[in-house]
């Protein structure tokens, strides 16, 4: 209770599941609610709703094979695919079913069939008025009457396609070549018959469609025929006369004298720069007089064509290993005898040899492949020569060759073009009425059993309903615990002041069955009742307030009683200031329950009606005289005159009903110093009932010469900010002698923080206490 240890904690509580389930047992009415009022919501709706039947057709959709007679790829050009072909296609060609069966065009045909517009779903006449029934769904202009064709009336066809569309599921089977087509209605037999009359219309459209564009594709093939007949004959005639005056003959164009010549003196060319670049590389390779390069030529295949130089080419390589041999001799002849032995001198002079016919040899390969370079450049220049020649006679023929060419070509093309539309148009003609469907009905619609109407679905609304209402409740109340500031359990206390607290006080009223058995009594006697700050303000006798507390009230006082006296022990006389954060938070109840049970144990107390500005606690004492403290500091300097608490003989009272002009000054004199000190040596405790600390500064004033101060705090009414603000004011200006205790008032015995505290559910410890 120390005032110095109190440090206001501005941390947020980790969330945790035992703080959730806390929450959600806080606002478990914000979540009953709007579960039982949207559960009953849903079956209400489910008794009132017109009770509906779905019937089902399922097709089979087939891929597009080639027609009758195995002629669809030759007319249209595009290869057949068989049946098994890729996936995302025949998927594609499902949805595009899906889409057609949902198409206006299909709805207005099956609405048509089926004769759905005079039915209760569409446009039944009222039996009264006139009129027709859905006139809401079409807020622009008036419905057309059923006289006029559906056609016709483009507000009641739109209408109708939307009703029409809001009873139609289309849904393909997954993995499957079938759609299921459904239909409902409230009556069963009309909706079978809906479903087999859209699968008919379906199927009577993609005929008429497929007929259709063959029809169209075979006048278009006639259109086109006499143009290409005409455009071919003039191709043919040009390309002729062209002929004539290129010197071509037969039907190939590209096969004639001057063309194949150039061919083949282009090939001798070819052949003459090649073995210009053979002799070429050889002669720099010679060139160069390395005997080591020039042997690595033997090992080469490009010069085995040359015959010379491939002799040339293995003697010298056999000369090198010849002096490769002496050299090797030499050098081991010089290590084994020395370099004076008689046999070193003859052995040098074989080796030198042996190099003199290798650099001879060497000479003459280099001037046998420099003539064969020179040779085979000449060559290469007369095949040149040749070839550039026939090239300007070619090119002089060119021209006329290629516009011959492209004549031909074209008259060809156009030729072609025209037998292969006179085919596809005969063929075209042929499919007209060969055509072969690609759905299929499966299994057609029956009557659905009128024992299970599909709609409505009464386990799966009232679920919905109950999910919904679970949800909303759980928003709101999740809203409400985000934005509720007050103070419902001991943590957020403690947590606000950094300290524990010292005491809790139950709510003052009767409870659970108390409450219940007492309902007439306080009925009885509810002309007599008044709420003020202090709670209950009755004007009854004090046994009977007595009677209506429960007994966790009772045992709260006690004690906190208990902790003010082991609070202060040793204090023989002491000033206890009881205030507030706010007003109506139950101080004046707390003031005088407290000084009751303080003088039942033998002490001389005294309770002060500090409240100048609005006392209450006349009222809920009963006491007898007129003036209190405000009289008391303003009046002549004599002790005032207590009253004497009739059912405590030790209690004295000292309250009135007059409201101060000037509560601040009377405060801040000296009177009041000189009155609690006087009361100092008369009493044993002191009883301050002061107002509340934030809408005025009277309880700081007091606070100063105070011994303790309790600050109440009223459960599920105080807010974090107002006790914080209280608590920082109370320590920062009133700078009272004693300490400041936190005291918890008004809780529920069935709240979380009564069980906090007490370890046990409140009807456990009224159990116990009673």
């Amino acid at each position: 209770m120390n005032s110095q240890s109190m440090q206001p904690s501005t941390a947020a509580e980790p969330l945790t599941l035992a703080l959730l389930a806390a929450a959600l047992h806080r606002r478990r009415a914000l979540l009953v609610w709007p579960f039982a009022l949207l559960t009953l919501a849903s079956g209400l709706l489910c008794f009132l709703s017109t009770p509906r039947y779905r019937a089902t057709t399922e097709i089979q959709v087939q891929k597009v094979e080639s027609g009758a007679f195995g002629l669809q790829s030759t007319v249209t050009g595009i290869p057949e695919v068989p049946a098994s072909g890729d996936s995302l296609d025949f998927n594609l060609t499902l949805q595009t079913e899906a889409s057609i069966l949902r198409s206006p065009a299909l709805a207005v045909a099956v609405i048509k069939a089926a004769h759905l517009e005079p039915t209760p779903d569409y446009f039944a006449p009222v039996a009264r008025g006139g009129g027709l029934v859905p006139q809401w769904l079409h807020l622009g202009s008036p419905l057309e009457p059923l006289s006029t064709p559906l056609e016709q009336a483009p507000n009641r066809r739109a209408v109708a396609e939307k009703i029409f569309k809001a009873h139609l599921k289309v849904q393909p089977v997954t993995g499957t070549r079938l759609l299921d087509i459904s239909y409902s209605d409230p009556d069963p037999a009309r909706a079978a018959l809906v479903a087999n009359t859209i699968a008919q219309s379906l199927g009577d459209l993609t005929f008429e469609q497929q007929f259709n564009a063959t029809l169209r594709s075979s006048h278009w093939l006639e259109a086109q025929l006499e143009d290409l007949r005409v455009r071919a004959e003039q191709a043919t005639s040009r390309a002729a006369q062209l002929q004539r005056g290129t010197g071509v003959y037969g039907d190939d164009a590209s096969r004639n004298v001057v063309l194949e010549r150039l061919d083949s003196l282009n090939q001798a060319l070819t052949a003459a720069e090649n073995n210009r670049l053979l002799k070429e590389s050889i002669d720099q390779v010679a060139a160069n007089g390395s005997p080591e390069l020039i042997s690595s030529l033997s090992g080469n295949s490009s010069t085995g064509t040359v015959a010379s130089i491939n002799t040339s080419l293995t003697l010298l390589q056999g000369m090198r290993q010849q002096e490769a041999q002496a050299l090797a001799e030499l050098s081991q002849d010089r290590v084994r005898y020395g370099p004076a032995y008689p046999k070193i001198a003859e052995e040098q002079a074989q080796l030198s040899d042996i190099e003199s016919s290798i650099s001879n040899e060497t000479k003459r390969l280099g001037e046998r492949a420099h003539t064969d370079w020179l040779v085979a450049a000449k060559q290469e220049q007369g095949a040149r020569s040749a070839f550039e020649a026939q090239k300007k006679l070619a090119t002089r023929q060119n021209d006329s060759v290629i516009a011959y060419q492209l004549a031909k070509q074209e008259a060809d093309n156009s030729r072609e073009l025209y037998e292969s539309l006179l085919s596809k148009l005969k063929q075209a003609s042929l499919l007209q009425g060969l055509h072969a469907n690609n759905l299929s009905v499966v299994s057609a619609a029956q009557v659905p059993d009128t024992r299970h109407p599909t709609s409505p679905n009464i386990p799966l609304w009232l679920a919905s309903g109950a999910i919904a209402g679970l949800f909303l409740g759980a928003g709101i109340a999740a809203y409400r615990e985000l934005t509720d500031d007050t103070i419902y359990s001991l943590a957020q206390v403690e947590r606000v002041i950094g300290a524990p607290l010292l005491g809790i006080v139950p709510v003052a009223g009767p409870t659970g069955s108390e409450r219940r058995s007492m309902g007439r009594l306080l009925a009885q006697l509810g002309k007599y009742l008044s709420i003020s700050d202090a709670g209950y303000a009755p004007l009854l006798p004090p046994s009977v307030i007595h009677d209506l507390q429960s007994p966790g009230f009772r045992e709260g006082i006690g004690s906190l009683r208990t902790a003010l006296q082991i609070v202060d022990a040793g204090s023989t006389s002491r000033i206890v200031l009881v205030t507030s954060a706010l007003p109506k938070e139950g101080k004046t109840t707390i003031a005088l329950d407290l000084a009751k049970l303080f003088s039942q144990g033998g002490s001389r107390v005294l309770l002060v009606d500090a409240n100048l500005r609005n006392p209450a606690l006349h009222v809920l004492a009963q006491a007898e005289q007129v003036h209190g403290l405000a009289m008391a500091l303003s009046g002549p300097r004599r002790v005032p005159a207590t009253a004497q608490f009739t059912h405590a003989p030790s209690l004295d009272v000292l309250a009135g009903s007059e409201i101060a002009s000037a509560p601040l000054d009377l405060l801040s004199s000296p009177r009041l110093a000189e009155l609690l000190k006087e009361w100092r040596w008369s009493y044993d405790l002191v009883v301050l009932d002061a107002p509340a600390v934030l809408p005025s500064s009277d309880a700081l004033l007091l606070a100063k010469q105070s011994d303790s101060v309790l600050l109440v705090v009223r459960h599920k009414h105080t807010t974090h900010q107002a006790l914080a603000r209280s608590l920082e004011a109370l320590q920062c200006h009133g700078s009272t002698r004693g300490a400041i205790g936190v005291v918890l008032n008004d809780v529920a015995l069935d709240s979380q923080a009564f069980h906090a505290h007490f370890g046990y559910p409140g009807g456990g410890y009224a159990a116990q206490v009673s």
